[in-house]
């Protein structure tokens, strides 16, 4: 009887080579089976939800994504309070998706990989993405009635108070259709491309410790995670 958020796998993998990143498999996307997918939905029957998580780490790289409608009518017929779903992806592949699937896929909340609102930090990491489609991305789906969650990172090297700053004036800037923000503490995972680049301790790959052995002035990192965290409070509010 305790109220979920289930999480439906359509695809494992990421094509992407975001270099903090230790998603496998790494570069490449395996489709789950259809009947898979039918078969993890019929079996939430008997949870008490009103969301379902969809767990591909790149929502939209798959060709699965395009089962949304699908699935939602599916649901619905045996949850008639189920609103849709929460997707996780990236600035790029938001744009891309097309106006009608946006219509019909019930798409109630889009986690967007922001990590750091800075083309220079971004392009160091790999990200596909950069300030200009970031912000389309946000603006795009504030048009479709879709809450954004963006995805922050605490703690990379090249941050500075000035990085941090335009990160939280993006975050201000677009308040009203935030929902609220997943943050997270850099681990450096020994086994990515930025984990052979540092020299790393065993806190460095801790998530839950925000003071790293490679930051220079961990102060700059900590005000900006108390101006953050404060920010979010406030979105939950």
């Amino acid at each position: 009887g305790m109220k979920v958020i289930p999480r439906l796998q359509l695809s494992k993998g990421c094509l992407h080579h975001c270099s903090f990143c230790d998603v496998q498999p790494h570069g490449e996307v395996i489709s789950i089976p259809e009947e898979i997918i039918i078969a993890q939905i019929k079996a939430f029957r008997d949870l008490n939800f009103k969301l379902i998580y969809i767990d591909d780490k790149t929502f939209g790289q798959d060709i699965n994504h395009n089962l949304l409608p699908a699935l939602y009518r599916i649901v619905r017929q045996y949850n008639p309070h189920f609103l849709g779903f929460i997707v996780q992806t990236s600035a790029n592949q938001t744009l891309r998706f097309a106006a009608s699937f946006l219509r019909s896929a019930h798409i109630v909340y889009c986690e967007i990989g922001v990590e750091s609102f800075n083309d220079d930090i971004l392009k160091i990491y790999h990200k596909p993405a950069n300030e200009k489609n970031i912000q389309d991305a946000t603006d795009r789906l504030y048009r479709y009635g879709i809450q954004v969650i963006p995805n922050i990172i605490i703690g990379l090297p090249e941050e500075t108070e000035e990085t941090y700053s335009n990160t939280l004036n993006f975050l201000q800037t677009n308040t009203d259709v935030i929902s609220h923000c997943n943050i997270y503490n850099l681990a450096v995972y020994a086994d990515t491309d930025l984990g052979k680049r540092l020299h790393v301790t065993e806190n460095d790959q801790n998530e839950n410790v925000l003071e790293k052995s490679y930051m220079q002035d961990v102060l700059i990192h900590q005000e900006f995670a108390d101006k953050i965290y404060r920010y979010a409070i406030e979105r939950l509010g």
